[in-house]
This record gives C-alpha cells, structure tokens and sequence, in this order.
C-alpha cells in the first residue's frame, strides 16, 4: 500500500476497532439477562476446529452455539465444482447431535444477522461474500478467528490487512505468531492475543497456552531440509510415548513437558 492507502486503511480499522467498542457494551448486558449466542461458520469441514469449543458452550446454559453451514466464493460462483454442496456438511454436523442451520440458501448467502448473533467464530479467512466480512458483522456482533493451520515461516500475507486487522480478536497459536502480526501491523493494532493452539484443547485442558510441538519415534535421527524452532521455543511436546532418553534429557534441560 502507498501512503494514502494506508491512511485510508488505518482510519476504516480504527472506526471497525471503535465500532466493536459498542458491541461488547451491548453484549455484556445481554449476557445479564439472555444466554449469550455463538454463531460458527463453517464451509469446509477439513477447516473445522472448534469441537470443543462448541461442547464447552452447548454445555453451559449461559451460551447458545449454532454452527452456520456455508460456501466458499469460488464454490458459490462455479469455478469449484468439488466444493459445491453444503448438504453433507449440514448432515454431518446434524448426526452428531450439533444444533445446525444454512447460511447459504438457493444460491444466495444469508445475511447473519438473521441470527442474531452476539458473537461469530469463522473458519477461515478466504473467500467470504461481502455481508460476512467482519467489517460488516462488528456493527451488531463480535468477530473472532483461530487459524486452522500452523505457519512453519513467516510470510507478509494480505489477509493481514484485509480480515485479521479488522477481527475483534484474532487468536494465534504462540508468542512467534503473535510477534509476526505486531511486527506486521505498524499501529501495533491490539487486537491478537495468544491463546494455544485450539486443535489441541483435548489433549491439553488443564495446561496454559504457549508453543506446543508435536514429534514421534520416527523422526529421530532423520535429517531434514528445514527447521523452524528448537526446544527452546517450545513449551510442550506431543510425542508417541517412544522417545529416546537423550530427547528426553533435552526436553528436561529447556523445562518442556512431554505428553
């Protein structure tokens, strides 16, 4: 971006970020009287991590979770023919038990608002019509995202700029990835916040969040073309119960925990 387009940028965050302000007022008092409601959008289920999450909600009767069935752009548009139906999607979560409605019905996206939403948790960032953008939703709904995927090096992404600055809270997975988007973001937007990584609450409940690394048996002694962090810059490791004694001596000496 030049100059005038990063004032322009900069100033729609501000008032998106101002905007948010209002919402959590409102919905801090409407969490006084009525459950709070939790809107998840889903449009691929390979992308779906938040199962947890959802249990955790449904189970407290100060919350009320949806998961919202939808389709990506391209899909929408014809241009991806093996990501075009929604059926299996909203079959899949409705055997299990979820409660779960469409967000995109004869060939039209519905507008969230239709439920009411205090808070909405989306799936990814890509390809989102326009009247699901955060921008849009922040005027009656807080907007939140955790990543999917897990980055291995540091790359300048435009969705930096066109979704997660515009987020209520973008959630990443540790204190690099928090560092990544800080540097990034030269107003020093505080709208990111280290929580963990998500697709690993079921195994890690009862620990606090930071840098978690998965390995096995297998990978000792095997060379690799890259690396991108050392125990140092780990907290936990997840293993398969098989690691060598010089591993674990290591893991020891830099206070990671192995499970």
């Amino acid at each position: 971006m030049n100059f005038i387009e990063a004032f322009i940028h900069w100033n729609k965050v501000k008032n998106i970020q101002k905007q948010y302000a209002f919402t959590l007022d409102r919905v801090r008092k409407t969490a006084k009287k009525y459950p709070v409601k939790v809107a998840f959008i889903v449009r691929e289920l390979s992308k779906w991590n938040y199962w947890m999450l959802y249990d955790l909600l449904d189970k407290d009767t100060c919350f009320e979770p949806v998961i919202l069935v939808s389709k990506l752009m391209i899909a929408h548009k014809g241009k991806d023919k093996t990501r075009s139906s929604i059926d299996k999607l909203y079959n899949y979560f409705k055997n299990k038990g979820a409660k779960v409605e469409y967000l995109y019905k004869n060939q039209e996206y519905i507008d969230l608002k239709v439920f009411s939403p205090d808070i909405v948790v989306y799936d990814e960032p890509w390809d989102l019509p326009e009247i699901h953008m955060p921008e849009y939703v922040a005027k009656y709904a807080l907007t939140y995202y955790a990543p999917y995927s897990y980055p291995l090096v540091f790359y300048k992404c435009d969705y930096f700029i066109i979704f997660y600055n515009k987020l209520f809270r973008y959630l990443c997975e540790n204190n690099t990835m928090h560092k990544w988007y800080m540097d990034f973001n030269k107003n020093k937007l505080n709208n990111c916040i280290n929580v963990g990584s998500i697709k690993l609450d079921i195994l890690l409940r009862g620990y606090s969040s930071g840098d978690v690394q998965k390995t096995d048996s297998s990978k000792i002694n095997v060379k690799c073309s890259f690396g991108f962090c050392g125990l140092s810059h780990v907290d936990i490791l997840v293993s398969d119960g098989n690691l060598p004694d010089f591993v674990l001596a290591e893991c020891e000496k830099h206070n990671v925990t192995v499970l």
